[in-house]
């Protein structure tokens, strides 16, 4: 199996049948470009090899210990203001040589584009940090990037697992992204299949990719029921609040490899019952974002692109709770996600992914205040755990 410019691989062993509580049995035999060193590698390695085993949502006994990332501070609502695209954006580099004697064509338009690794981690630790590289999807034209690093001025790790980059300005409609480590200097040796014909919209809008799922086989060599890709989604702008009287929006996106679709919502009682969940958000798969109750319409009309409108939450803030769905009672038990808290005028993201807790895989959440600037080339995020 060949994993791009840089990495091979053949698969040996199987992968067992996915049921609730997932595990994957994987292997895979890989060789390496001369130019890479053995620790990156091994840190490829850590995505592709050993076994993985997510956690059934529905065990009550989960650990609520703090994550192995610790979560950031997230800052106060005095420090915000919109997000300046053109200030935060990597213009593209159309190719075209200067100073030639004739008009050179106008740069192709773009639009602001963000990144989520929320890929699953290995059993030898989670995955590699990486960085983007993009170009029109059908064009003969060199990827442009790597994207992060431009945006850094040529420092920094790459984008680390569990972190979401700052909005980078790529062309409209349509194109194809590849992943390279976080430390390179160009877009000649991906780490990853390549993301293609990514439909990333018009001029000037928003989307964010949630990077996700898992790049091997599936059992027995078959389709990968969690199959890599970008998933593409619709964000509302980050200055989108202006004007607004009841601007307070929040949205769940599932970016854990298990087949259990779940209810999101708060938590009002303080042992955890599940007559205590307050559902906003029904029966979320893997690769969804969140929708509204059963007689809604699926998010496009109730929920638009996915955000609930909600009250400002206070600090401390409220205990967000998530259970496999349940459409009649009894259901079963809840996962929490301690404290959480709103802004009024604010945006929030929350990514469900998968993180190494000692050796255990283990749900968590990435929750991302969307109207807040960049830091250093990343959006403001905090994780926690359930």
């Amino acid at each position: 199996m060949h994993y791009g410019m840089g990495v091979c691989g053949r698969v040996r062993g199987r992968a067992a049948a996915v049921v609730p509580g997932v595990v994957f049995l994987l292997g895979v035999s890989s060789c390496s470009p001369s130019n890479r060193s053995d620790a990156e590698v091994d840190d490829v390695r850590n995505l592709r090899d050993g076994t993985v085993m997510l956690p059934s949502l529905s065990d009550a006994t989960m650990e609520a210990s703090s994550p192995d990332v610790e979560p950031m501070d997230v800052p106060s609502p005095t420090d915000v203001r919109p997000t300046d695209a053109a200030d935060t954006g990597v213009a593209m580099d159309t190719g075209v040589p200067m100073d030639t004697g004739v008009d050179a064509p106008s740069p192709p338009p773009s639009t602001n584009v963000r990144f989520v690794h929320a890929l699953p981690p290995g059993s030898m630790g989670p995955p590699p940090a990486v960085d983007f590289c993009v170009r029109r999807t059908g064009m003969s034209e060199p990827f442009a990037g790597p994207l992060l690093r431009a945006a850094r001025g040529g420092g920094g790790p790459g984008l680390t697992a569990l972190q979401v980059t700052r909005y980078l300005t790529v062309p409209t409609g349509r194109v194809d992204v590849i992943a390279v480590a976080g430390a390179d200097m160009d877009c000649s040796t991906p780490l990853l299949p390549p993301m293609t014909n990514l439909d990333v919209g018009a001029a000037n809008g928003y989307r964010t990719v949630v990077v996700s799922g898992v790049p091997l086989p599936g059992p027995d060599g078959g389709p990968q029921p969690f199959p890599f890709a970008g998933r593409v989604i619709t964000d509302n702008a980050p200055n989108a609040l202006a004007g607004m009287a009841t601007a307070t929006q929040i949205r769940v996106f599932n970016a854990i490899p298990n087949p259990q679709r779940l209810d999101l919502g708060i938590v009002v009682g303080m042992m955890g019952a599940p007559s205590d969940l307050i559902p906003l958000f029904f029966a979320v798969g893997f690769g969804e974002v969140g929708r509204p109750p059963p007689m809604g319409d699926a998010g496009q009309g109730m929920y638009p692109n996915g955000y609930y409108p909600s009250m400002p939450i206070p600090s401390p803030g409220v205990t967000i709770g998530l259970r496999a769905n349940c459409t009649a009672a009894p259901c079963g038990p809840l996962t929490a996600v301690p404290m959480v808290s709103t802004d009024a005028m604010s945006i929030t993201s929350a990514f469900l992914a998968v993180q190494l807790r000692g050796a255990t895989p283990t749900p968590i959440a990435i929750f991302c205040r969307d109207h807040l600037p960049p830091v250093s080339g990343v959006s403001q995020c905090a994780v926690l755990p359930p």
